[in-house]
């Protein structure tokens, strides 16, 4: 079947499926093990489950894993990338505890979910197993302390010379972490949260100020460094050490393998956005991007070449959304909107050269 027809396909059961999200009430123990993700087919699918002390409600599928949360107080918004308002009667006529109301307002190229909470209600929020999730905790109910709350402290010593400085970082247990050069600056950062005790690293020696930042589930600091010095590091058991400046080593050798995995990887929401200058990048994008703990790097004006991969994926992708819109004899805006869906996810179900598809 040429590509074409599969697309073409994949398009009719989206617009048809589309018209309206699912939803499913479910004691919670049950809910994971009855209708996992990777069952979920419609575009949109709300799942509730319920305990004794809080109700989880879900958003799966192609539209629903995509969703936004944010919290304002009682109010917490949930935005989806569809213009078709999802069904929501069931929260409505029987609200579980801790939810006082809930309402869809309609917004540009999308609906957002408005929930009312209790007077002395709280809610959590993430994503995982292909879905995004909040717990609504009844009032006198509160949630479990999250990790960031919990997150240990790193001391950070330094070692100056007149033409180099080498940072140590002493972790409780072994963790990854990326060192990279961006500008006139070098960036750490670790796969784990943590508070960064700088009182040993007052003295950079020939690198200049250092700033550190925690999110969810990283550790990222930051380090005005000039470009004439040199970067290495090196991580052994539980301690990472970083040197600025020296002489330069030469690159060694790098053996790569491949890891093979059963089931989907949970990788929830990026640390680090790489973009263009443009505009469509700031305001409500930033926003959503710094709510959810990603930092965005902009690359240099009229520079396409340093987020190359990036372009000729955006290139690739409109390539296949002009070959639908053509077949199918696309005109309205929720057409449009379908056909983008349909198109990202006929594109992300091939695998790629690692022996993946980005579904899986």
């Amino acid at each position: 079947m040429s590509r074409t027809k599969a697309t073409k396909g994949v398009l009719r059961s989206t617009v048809a499926l589309a018209a309206a999200g699912s939803v499913a009430f479910a004691p919670l123990l049950t809910l994971a093990q009855e209708v996992p993700a990777s069952a979920v087919t419609e575009p949109l699918a709300i799942r509730i489950g319920t305990t004794d002390t809080y109700t989880r409600i879900e958003f799966a599928g192609v539209v629903g894993a995509r969703s936004r949360v944010s919290v304002d107080g009682r109010t917490v918004v949930v935005r989806v990338g569809t213009t078709a308002a999802p069904d929501v009667s069931r929260l409505k006529v029987d609200p579980p505890p801790g939810l006082e109301a809930i309402e869809t307002r309609a917004v540009p190229n999308g609906t957002e979910l408005v929930l009312t909470l209790a007077e002395g209600a709280s809610v959590t929020r993430g994503q995982a197993d292909g879905a995004v999730w909040i717990n609504l905790y009844r009032p006198g109910e509160a949630p479990p302390p999250s990790a960031a709350s919990a997150a240990a402290t790193v001391a950070v010593r330094a070692a100056p010379s007149a033409d180099s400085v080498t940072l140590t970082f002493n972790w409780d247990r072994p963790v990854g972490a990326a060192v990279f050069r961006r500008g006139e600056a070098v960036w750490i950062v670790f796969d784990q949260a943590a508070s960064l005790d700088m009182q040993g690293a007052g003295d950079l020696g020939p690198a200049g100020e250092a700033r550190w930042a925690r999110g969810p589930d990283y550790t990222s600091l930051r380090i005005d460094a000039p470009r004439n010095l040199q970067v290495a590091a090196s991580g052994q058991g539980n301690v990472w050490t970083v040197t600025l400046g020296g002489r330069a080593v030469p690159p060694g050798g790098v053996r790569v393998g491949r890891d093979e995995f059963d089931g989907e990887a949970e990788l929830g929401y990026p640390h680090i956005i790489v973009a263009d200058q443009g505009n469509e990048f700031s305001g409500r994008f930033a926003e959503e991007a710094g709510y959810q703990g990603c930092t965005i790097m902009t690359t240099d004006a009229r520079s396409p070449w340093q987020n190359g991969r990036t372009e000729r994926a955006g290139g690739s992708f409109k390539e296949d959304l002009r070959d639908i819109i053509s077949e199918l004899g696309i005109v309205t805006e929720m057409e449009f909107e379908d056909a983008v869906t349909a198109a990202m996810d006929a594109r992300n179900r091939f695998p790629n050269r690692s022996g993946f598809s980005a579904h899986q």
